[in-house]
């Protein structure tokens, strides 16, 4: 697990102050989360977190690097997303034919949104109850 996987995983256990739920979120291994932890204290020098077997909480170093690493992963976001936004617009044209049932119910109702959220697509929606010849 690189470090920036490690940070993720720190901060989720510090936010949900267990490395159970932790796992359970990232669908992650217990013992790789607690290995990512290790490796972490282990690189930083310090102790991150407190363990009992209730609770965990942090460290006052835990609590720094918190606050950093949570600055990072969200600049790392960002950039990830800098040049995403460019590549996952949806262009084009997209024809859709529905019963009319479906029509008025489901596809109406959502169509607004889903123009918005993709002002690229020309959408052409065709609706009725007679049998089309797909091909």
């Amino acid at each position: 697990m690189d470090r920036i996987e490690q940070y993720r995983v720190f901060v989720q256990v510090a936010e949900l102050g267990s490395f159970i739920q932790a796992a359970r979120l990232m669908r992650l291994p217990r013992a790789s989360v607690s290995a990512a932890i290790q490796q972490l204290e282990a690189n930083a020098g310090t102790r991150l977190l407190h363990r009992t077997t209730r609770k965990v909480s942090l460290t006052a170093d835990g609590t720094q690097l918190l606050l950093k690493a949570r600055q990072v992963l969200l600049d790392i976001d960002d950039i990830d997303q800098l040049f995403n936004r460019h590549q996952e617009q949806v262009m084009g044209r997209l024809e859709v034919d529905v019963p009319s049932r479906i029509a008025r119910r489901l596809v109406m109702p959502a169509l607004g949104e889903f123009l918005r959220r993709y002002p690229g697509l020309q959408l052409g929606l065709g609706s009725t109850d007679r049998a089309i010849d797909l091909v």
